[in-house]
């Protein structure tokens, strides 16, 4: 229960604290749900670095990525290179419909993470910041790994086989 309750403090604390950084050359659109229930949303997000268990990533709807080294007591964003929109509010970048996070078992510092957005491929407004988005260096930078012409539709559907391989699923029947 220790662990939960560090986890949820830690959450609100790095929200609150957490600037996000402002994309100048990106749409502005308002960074919050139309109904307000799933803002800050974790979902499937939360993972566990299998080869070193006090290191957790955890992904927020609207907030971005974050990573904590020892447990939960402390984190730090870690997301820089994952386009977002900016917030028509408060102009900072926010980071929407996150799907799943996935560490590598054979190499800590190769982390795949799902955006999950409208259908369509990344040369289309909205879904152009969706499909698998990948970091080789521990989330000091990450790079959209979905080529154009692919279906971005993605869903939470996202593994890793050791050896490199990657799989995702799609939305939509759109290959």
């Amino acid at each position: 229960m220790r662990a939960v309750l560090v986890l949820c403090t830690a959450l609100g604390l790095l929200l609150a604290a957490a600037p996000a950084l402002a994309q100048s050359d990106r749409p502005t659109v308002e960074c919050r749900s139309r109904d307000g229930h799933d803002n800050n949303r974790t979902q499937h997000t939360l993972t566990v670095d299998p080869s070193s268990p006090s290191t957790l990533w955890l992904g927020v709807e609207y907030g971005g990525v974050f990573r904590s080294l020892n447990g939960g007591e402390a984190w730090a964003r870690a997301d820089t290179g994952i386009t977002g929109y900016n917030d028509t509010r408060t102009g900072e970048r926010c980071i929407q419909e996150m799907g799943r996070i996935v560490v590598d078992p054979l190499n800590p510092n190769h982390v795949l993470m799902s955006r999950i957005d409208s259908p369509g491929t990344i040369t289309m407004t909205i879904s152009e910041n969706a499909g698998v988005w990948q970091t080789t260096n521990g989330g000091v930078s990450w790079a959209q790994i979905i080529k154009p012409g692919m279906n971005a539709s993605g869903s939470a559907a996202t593994a890793l086989a050791p050896g490199g391989a990657i799989y995702h699923g799609v939305n939509n029947n759109q290959a």
